[in-house]
């Protein structure tokens, strides 16, 4: 990490990215794979890609439009992806639809079928972003939105059952315009780092 970095254009990767939001890379049996999400509003287009790089992230990846998921999601932002208890994960916030969709690749990152699961949110205002982070047993998770909206996300043993989800935004100080949000586990508590469109980070110590 001393030295200055080279940089490399892969481009848009056939024309299949298009307003990406955003990008989750895994490691998974010595090979390297992404998912990007797009949603484009000035054509009304939505979609998922994945990247598949071979074993160096230096290679150039296979780009695979894997779509909306029959139409599970629509305005596709945040993206994690991980492995529970040997399957890999993904999870995807949708914006309008104010969820996160889960996604079971089972223990194939190249599968073209797919278990599903959704989380869905009460209130108001668009989906904005989401981090989940693993505790001693489980999964926790935090969603923001727009319009203020924090909600904690409580994950059984197992990351895909579908969780409860509780708003904490009654027992905050003031959120305005949530942006991003990032839940970390330091050593026995958990801290999120909230950042805002006006220009302020706010944490959430647990």
């Amino acid at each position: 990490l001393t030295n200055n970095p080279t940089r490399t254009d892969v481009g848009s990767l056939g024309g299949l990215l298009s307003r990406p939001r955003g990008i989750a890379i895994i490691s998974y049996n010595n090979n390297w794979h992404g998912l990007v999400t797009n949603f484009n509003p000035a054509i009304g287009t939505a979609n998922v890609v994945r990247l598949d790089f071979g074993n160096s992230l230096s290679n150039t990846p296979v780009a695979i439009d894997l779509g909306t998921f029959s139409g599970r999601v629509t305005q596709p932002q945040a993206v994690q992806w991980v492995t529970d208890q040997g399957d890999l994960i993904a999870l995807i916030g949708d914006r309008s639809q104010r969820k996160i969709l889960m996604i079971n690749f089972e223990q194939d990152p190249k599968a073209s079928t797919f278990e599903f699961n959704e989380i869905n949110f009460s209130g108001s205002g668009f989906f904005r972003d989401f981090s989940i982070v693993r505790g001693e047993d489980r999964w926790y998770g935090l969603a923001v939105f727009e319009n203020g909206g924090i909600h904690k996300i409580n994950f059984t043993s197992l990351l895909f059952n579908t969780p409860q989800t509780i708003e904490l935004t009654a027992d905050l100080p003031t959120f305005t315009t949530p942006s991003n949000v990032i839940f970390l586990r330091d050593v026995d508590r958990f801290v999120a780092i909230v950042s805002e469109y006006g220009g302020v980070l706010k944490n959430l110590d647990f």
